[in-house]
């Protein structure tokens, strides 16, 4: 899945081409194919400090307030700005929300 911003493409395309015999030319086209496309609500999340302990000594884990999804601190380095696995957007790290 990949989100864009479909307001921005139309901008970005400007006047394009008018193809012959249409009536709304290719910009409109494309509009009208975005407006229909079905929209989301992006995932909003926060990682959870936890750990695990086992018989040689405790991991230091985060884990997705989304989809329960962990993973060592060594490898989020503190907090990856999303979820490596659903994709949720993690409020608090190095945000400026």
């Amino acid at each position: 899945m990949r989100l864009i911003d479909a307001d921005a493409l139309i901008e970005k395309c400007g006047e394009w081409y008018t193809e012959e015999g249409s009536e709304e030319g290719y910009i409109g086209t494309l509009k009208r194919l975005l407006d229909k496309q079905p929209t989301i609500e992006p995932k909003q999340g926060k990682w959870i400090d936890a750990e695990i302990r086992h018989e040689d000594g405790v991991l230091p884990i985060q884990v997705c307030s989304e989809c329960k999804t962990f993973y060592p601190l060594e490898y989020t380095g503190g907090g990856h700005r999303f979820c490596p696995n659903c994709g949720a957007r993690m409020k608090g790290a190095d945000d400026e929300d």
